[in-house]
């Protein structure tokens, strides 16, 4: 099903995405996740759909597996954000809040959009790294010191 998704036309990929993203049926949320991180800087045009998913901690809405074992499918929609790099800067706000998600495992997800996109974030990552979690807390120095350091 990803891959229908790399078959719509170039310029109605983003629509798509974002309408699975939106959608009732937490298979095609959950498949319409997975593709956007494949749909490259088309990514952009789903950002409003992104931060509306990811401030809905029951966007995941599977009891599976992955769920059972603290995995959040959240994190897919964190990690393509990241692979947009600075251009994701537009989702700093939301990114700020889920810094108190209570999901540990979305929260260094998060670190990492954050220090992806790089300057922009460093009020964001400098809030992480006051974090009451010590592995936070050193996840986000981390993050804030590759990004101080430019790389």
């Amino acid at each position: 099903m990803i891959q229908a998704f790399a078959n719509i036309p170039h310029q109605d990929r983003g629509r798509a995405v974002a309408l699975g993203i939106a959608d009732d049926v937490a298979e095609i949320r959950d498949t319409a996740g997975s593709a956007v991180g494949r749909i490259g800087t088309d990514a952009l045009t789903v950002l409003p759909a992104l931060c509306e998913a990811l401030e809905d901690p029951e966007w995941d809405g599977m009891n599976d597996y992955l769920t059972a074992n603290g995995w959040d499918r959240r994190q897919l929609l964190l990690e393509a954000l990241a692979a947009l790099g600075p251009k994701a800067e537009p989702a700093l706000p939301t990114l700020v809040k889920l810094l108190g998600d209570e999901k540990e495992r979305v929260v260094h997800s998060t670190i990492d959009a954050l220090a992806a996109i790089g300057k922009p974030a460093i009020p964001g990552l400098k809030k992480a790294a006051r974090h009451r979690d010590d592995d936070i807390r050193q996840a986000a120095e981390a993050a804030l010191a590759r990004v101080k350091e430019g790389t």
